[in-house]
């Protein structure tokens, strides 16, 4: 349905909904403060948009990180910062979200890469296919 819902899991309410480009979206989370949440799908394209979202520019998301080249099919945050978002075009990528540019790209993977894992305690992911 094209949004990115935010649900109260005890009580069943929703709390926000972010209005996305894509109906297509395979994946999301929360950064670790959770004040920042992520997405991604079949547009080839990490989202991201602040909790609770602006309310002046419902329809505006506060960055789009365009560099893969197949759909956007894991996602995880570092900090509300840095973001890495796993593809199918075998490739992860360490997203600075400020500049909306790749910090790194991981290229070891020899299929589409499904999801990634995130431990921020050490700086490190899993990343599986």
């Amino acid at each position: 349905d094209g949004e990115l819902l935010d649900w109260n899991a005890h009580t069943t309410n929703k709390i926000y909904a972010i209005q996305l480009k894509t109906s297509w979206m395979m994946t999301c989370a929360y950064s670790p403060a959770g004040s920042v949440v992520g997405c991604g799908g079949l547009d080839d394209v990490g989202s991201v948009d602040r909790i609770p979202p602006d309310e002046e520019k419902p329809d505006k998301l506060d960055a789009e990180l365009v560099h893969h080249e197949g759909y956007v099919s894991g996602c995880g945050f570092i900090d509300d910062k840095e973001m890495i978002t796993a593809s199918g075009d075998d490739t992860c990528v360490l997203w600075d979200i400020d500049t909306r540019q790749p910090k790194a790209k991981f290229t070891d993977r020899t299929g589409d890469c499904m999801s990634v894992a995130l431990d921020t305690t050490k700086n490190i992911f899993v990343s599986g296919s």
